[in-house]
């Protein structure tokens, strides 16, 4: 274990995710745009995975929070198989956490919580699912319409979230934390496994 290692997990040993807080922070201080996005996969029941990119709205000892309107293609995948996993990856700091794990959706008041924190893009953006989602995942829609819907609801600026807006944690069961200093020339990857109530550490190959 390379020297600096020790210094890049002091303190977060037995719990993981306090070092993607860290790493978070880090990231914003460096001037990253928008260091807390990350990649969400999912699959449906019959294993079709699907992938995008979500904003996590809060991290905790055991979670990570995010956002969504429904229906959508990550709300039908988890409500038949809430398993799930996450990546956080940035390039110019030469740092990633990948997440394994369970997402459940949360309480109502939580999700009103989110929405709240939301920018007013972000606010307008989710009426415009309300508006035109058809009730469907991928239904089509005009472009036009969606940017008429955006610019209407923009000037709204509704204080209370749509009917289709929730919000789910991202609960791992396994953390791998990977990074490489600017003269290491060779990466390090820890793995932390969650049983019993307890994280467990060990290095792997990166």
């Amino acid at each position: 274990m390379m020297a600096n290692d020790d210094d890049v997990l002091n303190g977060v040993s037995g719990r993981p995710l306090q070092l993607l807080s860290r790493w978070l922070s880090d990231a914003a201080s460096a001037g990253v745009d928008e260091p807390r996005t990350f990649t969400l996969a999912t699959a449906s029941l019959d294993g079709t995975p699907h992938a995008r990119t979500v904003l996590a709205v809060g991290v905790d000892d055991a979670s990570v929070r995010f956002t969504t309107s429904r229906p959508s293609v990550k709300t039908a995948d988890l409500a038949a198989n809430p398993l799930a996993a996450g990546v956080f990856f940035w390039p110019a700091l030469m740092r990633q956490v990948t997440l394994h794990g369970q997402a459940v959706e949360l309480p109502p008041d939580e999700a009103r919580a989110a929405y709240a924190d939301r920018s007013p893009n972000l606010r307008a953006l989710a009426w415009v699912y309300e508006d035109l989602g058809g009730g469907s995942p991928g239904a089509a829609v005009d472009p036009d319409d969606v940017r008429a819907a955006f610019t209407r609801e923009l000037d709204r600026d509704r204080p209370e979230p749509p009917p289709s807006w929730t919000a789910y944690a991202l609960r791992p069961h396994r953390v791998e934390v990977w990074w490489m200093p600017g003269d290491a020339g060779v990466a390090t990857r820890a793995r932390f496994d969650l049983a019993g109530g307890e994280w467990t550490r060990r290095f792997v190959l990166p």
